[in-house]
C-alpha cells in the first residue's frame, strides 16, 4: 500500500473514531438546529359536544419592534379537527374561526387575553386539545305520520335584521344539527311537497320565535311539517 493511501485511510479511521465518541457522549454529527429552524405545530379542536370541528386557525406573530401582534397567515383545519402546520422562530397568538364565531387560544374572548406561544429552535409545539364553544341548533323534521320527508332542510336567519346565515339538509332520518352564531336567530324548516314553516309553528320570518343557540346544543325538538296544500308559503298564490 502506498504511503498516500495509508495516510488517507488513517484520516478516515480517525474521523470515524471521533464520530463514534460523539455519539457515545449523546451528541450527533451535523444535526444541530439552525437559529431559525422550522417547528411543527399540532393540536386538535372539538366543539362543546366533543366532536371534531373544521375552520381556520389564524396565526398572529409578534413584531418585536412595535410590540404588536400582526396577522401572519392561517392553517386550514379540516373535518377531523386536526391542526398540523409549521412556524419559524417567534412569539405567536392564535384564533380559531368556524365561520360563525371566533375564539382565541386558549378559550379566550379577545387577542389581549390570548395565550402567547414561543416557537424556538425547531422544537415541536403542541397546542393540545382546544374546545371551541360553537353554538348549535338541533332537532328533527318529520311529517304528521312521524316519517322524515324528502329534501328536509333547515335555514337560519339573524333575528335582528333577517340576514341569511346558512342552511343544511337533515339526514335520512330527519335529524339535523346546524352551527350558527351566538346571537339570537330565527329558523325555517322545509321539505319537498311540504309547506315552509318557521320556529315555532310560524308562517313567516316576521312572526318566527327567536332562538339562542348554545355550545351544548339548543334542541328545538320534533318539527312536524304540513303538506303544502294545508299551508301556503308566504307569497304563494
Amino acid at each position: 500500500m502506498s504511503n498516500a493511501i495509508s495516510r488517507r485511510l488513517g484520516r478516515r479511521l480517525t474521523a470515524i473514531g471521533a464520530g463514534a465518541a460523539l455519539v457515545a457522549a449523546g451528541l450527533s454529527l451535523g444535526v444541530m438546529a439552525p437559529a431559525n429552524a422550522v417547528s411543527t405545530v399540532t393540536g386538535g379542536v372539538t366543539d362543546g359536544l366533543g366532536n371534531p370541528i373544521s375552520g381556520d386557525l389564524n396565526v398572529f406573530r409578534l413584531d418585536t419592534t412595535t410590540g404588536v401582534y400582526e396577522e401572519y397567515f392561517d392553517f386550514d383545519v379540516y373535518a377531523n379537527g386536526y391542526i398540523d402546520g409549521s412556524l419559524s422562530d417567534g412569539t405567536y397568538k392564535f384564533s380559531f374561526d368556524t365561520g360563525y364565531i371566533t375564539e382565541y387560544y386558549k378559550d379566550k374572548a379577545d387577542p389581549a387575553t390570548s395565550d402567547a406561544i414561543v416557537v424556538s429552535g425547531g422544537a415541536p409545539v403542541q397546542l393540545g386539545g382546544w374546545t371551541i364553544d360553537q353554538p348549535y341548533i338541533l332537532g328533527k323534521i318529520t311529517n304528521a305520520a312521524g316519517k322524515p320527508p324528502g329534501g328536509a332542510a333547515v335555514d337560519v336567519f339573524n333575528a335582528a335584521d333577517g340576514d341569511y346565515l346558512g342552511g343544511i339538509h337533515a339526514d335520512d332520518k330527519g335529524a339535523f344539527k346546524i352551527p350558527t352564531q351566538a346571537a339570537p336567530v330565527k329558523v325555517a324548516f322545509s321539505a319537498n311537497d311540504y309547506a315552509l314553516e318557521f320556529y315555532s309553528d310560524a308562517a313567516d320570518l316576521a312572526s318566527a320565535y327567536p332562538i339562542t343557540a348554545l355550545a351544548s346544543g339548543t334542541d328545538v325538538g320534533n318539527v312536524v311539517l304540513a303538506p303544502r296544500w294545508q299551508r301556503q308559503r308566504p307569497g304563494d298564490q
